[in-house]
């Protein structure tokens, strides 16, 4: 759950969106250099993540549906409405990566989405904490991400204490 943030709905759904983007490029190992939400002329928010790598590879496919995918885990918006409306163009850029294989090697877009979703709810803990850093700051780089997806430390948690090598002086 979001702290006591003064924030609309809109920036929430679209910190979300993000968020699971980069959880999901950062446990499918592919390299961003920054995610952002930007206020838009109209008054609403979008949301920018620069990927590093070309978006060719079934692994990209399952990075464009995990947005759509957290999103509608925080609104409770069915998914293929999200489809319709904010995600159209993940919807393009995840058919274009399953494509992008020729039809001897194309990976089904629902299994790419079924993936997607799994990734997300194995992971939400994570991108709660990255969605909240994300409406704090606005802009998060490549690093900052990876700081706030570190594991926190468990309370009480203490670092063992090793035994020491007797040192032998012969």
């Amino acid at each position: 759950m979001l702290p006591f943030l003064a924030i609309d709905a809109e920036c929430a759904a679209v910190a979300y969106h993000e968020a699971s983007h980069c959880c999901a490029a950062h446990r499918l190992q592919i390299p961003f250099r920054f995610v952002e939400i930007i206020r838009t002329d109209n008054g609403g928010y979008r949301g920018v993540m620069r990927s590093i790598a070309h978006r060719t590879t079934p692994r990209h496919a399952v990075l464009d549906l995990a947005g759509a995918c957290g999103e509608a885990r925080w609104s409770g918006e069915p998914i293929l409405e999200l489809f319709r409306t904010t995600a159209k163009t993940d919807l393009r850029m995840a058919r274009d990566a399953c494509d992008a294989l020729g039809p001897r090697h194309r990976v089904d877009i629902y299994s790419a989405l079924v993936q997607a979703q799994k990734l997300v709810e194995a992971n939400w803990s994570s991108i709660e904490r990255l969605a909240i850093a994300l409406i704090e700051r606005d802009r998060l780089e490549y690093d900052e991400v990876l700081r706030v997806l570190q594991p926190p430390i468990p309370v009480g948690w203490r670092s063992p204490r090793w035994p020491r090598q007797q040192a032998s002086f012969r």
